[in-house]
């Protein structure tokens, strides 16, 4: 591969501005890649790059720099290079697979709003690719990790026993986080919430949802029995 990188580094000295050029000069960056001497995959790469932005290799060529860059643990500039070439080759078969990535960045270090923006972008432009479905599963799973963030925040109100604003925190999360966990253990606590005011309607109400939404789902079991016990008290004693 280095002697490779070298006989195609001297052909683009040798003839500048031939048919070649662009291949050799792409395949300069391959070769240095595939030495794994990254260090000198890079600025071949960025010199096709430069003097073909877009050219039949710009897609590969922008990955690969990419992937040079991760491979030398330097992650801001692996995400700007991916970012790059979302927004200047969006056709790419590479496209998806950079902003997946971008979002597995942003997941790994723990940056979830990051994340969960970076893999709705691979559903909103990218949803029939193989990308596509993985990013489903993800933004399930961070919605429920966003969600728990959320729940604690409003549990605290509830706990400190100012019920008014664990009743806002507890309907934000509703809105914000349909179908996950979290939302049934706050309709769960909006009930107890009323229960405690004595709005048995509005608690029996809220109760009722958790039953419906939670279903016979074993995940959902816990929550369930806890509204059902509850509704099916305040009816017998309080209705």
């Amino acid at each position: 591969f280095k002697e490779a990188a070298a006989a195609f580094a001297a052909l683009v000295e040798r003839y500048l501005q031939s048919q070649y050029e662009e291949e050799a000069l792409f395949l300069i960056g391959e070769n240095h890649y595939n030495e794994q001497a990254f260090a000198e995959a890079v600025p071949a790469y960025q010199a096709l790059l430069a003097k073909y932005p877009q050219g039949r290799y710009g897609g590969p060529a922008q990955y690969a720099l990419a992937w040079s860059f991760v491979e030398q643990e330097q992650m801001e500039q692996a995400v700007g290079a991916m970012q790059d070439l979302v927004a200047n080759y969006p056709g790419s078969e590479f496209a998806p697979k950079a902003q997946f990535t971008i979002g597995d960045y942003y997941y790994n270090i723990q940056s979830y709003d990051e994340a969960m923006a970076a893999y709705k972008r691979v559903l909103e432009r990218y949803p029939d690719s193989e990308e596509g479905s993985r990013a489903t599963a993800l933004v399930e799973e961070l919605s429920e990790i966003q969600a728990s963030f959320s729940y604690k925040e409003a549990m605290k109100l509830f706990e400190a026993k100012e019920y008014d604003r664990a009743v806002s925190a507890l309907q934000e999360i509703i809105r914000e986080y349909p179908g996950t966990y979290t939302e049934l253990a706050a309709y769960c606590n909006l009930g107890l919430a009323y229960e405690i005011a004595r709005q048995w309607p509005q608690a029996v109400e809220n109760y009722q949802v958790v039953e419906e939404r939670g279903g016979d789902k074993p995940e959902n079991a816990d929550v369930v029995s806890f509204a059902k016990m509850h509704r099916e008290w305040i009816v017998e004693n309080r209705l």
